[in-house]
């Protein structure tokens, strides 16, 4: 997970804390815990989009459910 620091430190928050828990999580789990307000969706939004992005560079996966996990 070295190569996670040259991710910018949001995109970085949510790789360190998806590969602390050693599980997937969702977009409002992610918020919940990197504490962000889930009551306000345009910001769990922004924060899937992100994650999004993530998943399209290979650093997460996004298994059907909609859960995202550390790519393998």
């Amino acid at each position: 997970m070295d190569a996670a620091i040259a991710l910018p430190q949001d995109y970085h928050d949510i790789v360190a804390l998806l590969a602390e828990g050693g599980h997937g999580l969702r977009a409002g789990q992610v918020a919940a815990q990197l504490r962000i307000p889930t009551i306000d969706r345009s910001k769990v939004e922004g924060l899937r989009s992100k994650m999004k992005r993530l998943v399209a560079r290979c650093w997460l996966d996004q298994q059907p459910s909609g859960v995202l996990v550390i790519a393998e």
